[in-house]
């Protein structure tokens, strides 16, 4: 019989992992799951720092850059169809460190904001 592996994804890691209390039980937590030989653990997060008490695959992926400032307002663009022209962007787009999660936030509030005018 052939043995099937499970593929878990922990997407915004960072919301345990940052709380003040409680990393030592998370780390035991991922201790546990990554002693399952079926499962494959993976894991994304804002930050460098590492859970410990997991045996990691390496090569570790380096962390993703910030987007460059004219590939953080096209993507804005896109996501928001707001018009090139609007004098708001050059203060707003500073505002999400042209960091793709908040981009995407920001720019779907922003579509929101205008279909209600």
């Amino acid at each position: 019989m052939a043995s099937s592996t499970t593929l878990l994804v922990l997407d915004n890691f960072e919301t345990p992992w940052e709380r003040s209390s409680g990393r030592e039980e998370v780390e035991e937590f991922l201790s546990l799951l990554t002693d399952i030989s079926q499962l494959a653990l993976l894991i994304t997060m804002r930050g460098v720092e590492r859970p410990g008490r997991v045996r990691w695959t390496r090569p570790f992926l380096s962390p993703l850059a910030p987007l460059s400032d004219d590939a953080a307002r096209q993507t804005f663009l896109e996501i928001s169809d707001e018009s090139e022209d609007n004098d708001d962007l050059d203060d707003l787009l500073p505002l999400t460190d042209n960091v793709p999660l908040a981009l995407s936030l920001i720019a779907n509030i922003m579509t929101v904001f205008i279909t209600q005018k």
